[in-house]
Order: C-alpha cells, then structure tokens, then sequence
C-alpha cells in the first residue's frame, strides 16, 4: 500500500484503509511477484452466489467498492453505519497469506455461515504446511496442514455442530467444532465424507435403466421381425444396416466401423392354385424368417463375449439346408472371411463373427432368390 492519506478508518478495530477497484483488488493478492493476482471475490459462494461487486456504502466511489486495509486484508461486501462488517461480505487476507473467507457478519467479526478456502498458488497450500492449523498431516501426528472449511463461525471462531474440513490430499470429514478446533480426534471422530457416493449410485442407476431400455427395444424389434421381412439393403462391404439399436465394432487395426441393421418385411400369397413348388418355398422362406431373426437378435448384443462363438456351425448347416432347397449351391465363401487371432476373437465376440464369417451375407441371398421364386406367381 501506499503512504497516501486514508480514505477512511473501518472495521472492528478501526484500521485505516482505501477504496479500491477490481483490478487493484486483483493486484493486490498477487501470491508471487510475477504473480497477475486473483479475482479472489469470485472464489467462493455463500448458498450459491457470489458476493456481487458493487459499492455497499452510501456515498462511497462507486467504481472502488473494494476496502483494503492498510495491512493488506480486502473486504467486498456489506457494512453497518457504524462502519463495521455487516451482512454478507467476502475477505482476502494478507496474514495468513492467501486464506479467503466468505462468511455472515456481525459488528466486524464472521458470524453464522461461512467458508474458508486457500488460493490454490498460496506459499501455505502449495506446501501443504501451516503452523497455526488444528489438524494434523497424519492420524498418529505429523505436521499441521492447512485445509478448507464449510460450516459456521462465532465472533469469528469457527463453531459447528456438523462442518465439512477438506485436506488438500483431498480427505474430506464432517463433524462437529469448538472454539475454532475439531472436537475430540479429527482423525478418528469425525465421519468420513464418500464425496463420490451419490454420483456412482447415480452412474450405476443410469446405467441399469440404458441396459432395461436397450433390451426392451431387442425384445420388441425381434418380435417384428417375425412378423414380416424384406431384403436387406447392403451399402458397401464394411457396412451393413442392423436393428433395433446401432452397435459400432472395430473390424481392423484401423478401427473401422461396422454398421449394421437388419429390417424385414414379408409378403403373403393367398392364391390357392400353386405350383407344385410353392410348399417347398414357402418352408424355405419360413426357416429364412427364423435364422435371420435368430441372426439379427445375437447381432445386437451389446457386450462382446470372452469366449469364442459356439452355435456357428449350427446355424451354417440351416443355411446350406436352405440354400439347397432353393437350387443354390452353398457358398461357403460368401462375405468378409478373416482369420482372426484368439484375442481378436474374445474382442470381436459374436456380434462381429456373425458377420465375418459370412452368416449375413448368405441370409441376404437366400432373401433375393425366395423373392425371384415368388416373383413367378
């Protein structure tokens, strides 16, 4: 501070100080020499809100509604006619270094709620050491280590039935203080605040619902697809369309994305002359309408397996069943056939087999040849 003549005399023990600014505010708490200083008013809340910067004394610079004191401690917020700390206001201290406080206030001293933090680039947090501090680094002892506070104060001491200390290591407990110390052992009186609790609660609740809802569209999109089937539309070789929901799997080392959704649709024909064929076709189309439905509802498991598919070889021999019953030679290299490693396999899972070893693909084509056949009536 400067050597100036003071602006005017506040606070409970009537120190001299000046109206200031915000950048000047800001100026001030520089922790280091090249330091840009903190806007430290807007480091805390009390009930969710900020202190609001503007001038709380009636005939005071508006533009300066800061209070420094020629100590170096700060003040933003509300006072008494008789010049003291009244209301709702937030400090910055010079001694102790770095401390700021939001608080009620009453005749200059902190009294009712309150908070108390560190400047996070202050000498005593970056250390994580502070001499004057009722809570020791360790259970057992240790160093003193500074740490916030959220709970209540009287004239100024901190007095709560239940206040909330967190260290800087991040330990957090809640508990009740007396004359400015933790009753009893901090360390082992004191309940433990699982700060994380309610959000993994949250996450695994979310979680449970996203898989309920992911099933239940399984469930109601197999049933449709019973009801009737159409060709699948094929866009390229690395993507296929598959319902109900999109899954992305990677099929290479280059992490390409495969898309795919099965839609079915089916058409009925209630002629009653037909050629000596149509049972033959029409048996073969109602198996096709099982195995794809079979197909398109192991295709939309979310969760890859850890073991390898089992039910390969059971479901090629119904295609080539079907496909000899249509006058198609069985193409057994029909797709994108790879040789995938064990650990490619466990990554994969079935979802992605189904496709590589060519399954859908050959279920697409016996689609188009029962449409052909049906064509002809």
């Amino acid at each position: 501070m400067s050597k100036q003549k003071f602006d005017d005399r506040r606070g409970d023990a009537g120190l001299g100080g000046y109206w200031i600014n915000a950048k000047e505010a800001k100026d001030i708490s520089k922790q280091h020499e090249n330091h840009e200083g903190h806007e430290w008013w807007k480091f805390l809340e009390l009930d969710g809100k900020n202190v609001e910067v503007k001038q709380y004394v009636r005939g005071a610079p508006r533009d300066r509604p800061f209070w420094a004191y020629e100590n170096g401690d700060m003040y933003l917020g509300q006072w008494s006619r008789q010049k003291k700390e009244e209301g709702v206001g937030i400090t910055y201290n010079n001694n102790p270094k770095g401390l700021i406080c939001i608080s009620e206030w009453k005749g200059g001293f902190l009294d009712g709620k309150g908070k108390s933090s560190w400047l996070q680039d202050s000498k005593i947090w970056l250390d994580n050491k502070y001499p004057d501090s009722p809570i020791f680094e360790k259970e057992h002892g240790g160093k003193t280590v500074p740490f916030t506070y959220d709970g209540e104060y009287v004239n100024s001491v901190k007095v709560a039935k239940n206040a909330t200390v967190t260290l800087k290591n991040g330990i957090a407990k809640v508990g009740p203080w007396k004359e400015g110390k933790p009753k009893g052992n901090w360390w082992k009186d004191h309940n433990t605040l699982k700060r994380n609790a309610g959000n993994a609660r949250e996450k695994r609740t979310s979680t449970r619902k996203r898989t309920t809802q992911e099933n239940e569209n399984i469930r109601t999109n197999t049933k449709k697809s019973r009801k009737k089937m159409a060709p699948v539309k094929k866009e390229d070789d690395d993507e296929f369309n598959v319902s109900p929901n999109d899954c992305n799997s990677p099929v290479s080392s280059t992490s390409k994305q495969v898309k795919k959704k099965v839609s079915s649709s089916t058409s009925r024909n209630d002629n009653a002359s037909r050629r000596s064929n149509s049972s033959r076709s029409s048996a073969a189309m109602s198996t096709a309408q099982t195995a794809a439905t079979h197909t398109a509802h192991t295709a939309t498991r979310v969760v890859p397996t850890t073991t390898q598919t089992t039910n390969q070889g059971e479901r090629i021999g119904v295609i080539e069943t079907m496909e000899r019953a249509v006058d198609l030679e069985p193409a057994r290299e029909v797709g994108a056939l790879l040789r995938l490693s064990r650990l490619e396999q466990r990554v994969f899972g079935d979802v992605t087999l189904d496709v590589l070893v060519g399954i859908v693909p050959r279920v697409e084509r016996l689609q188009k040849k029962l449409q052909e056949i049906l064509g002809e009536f």
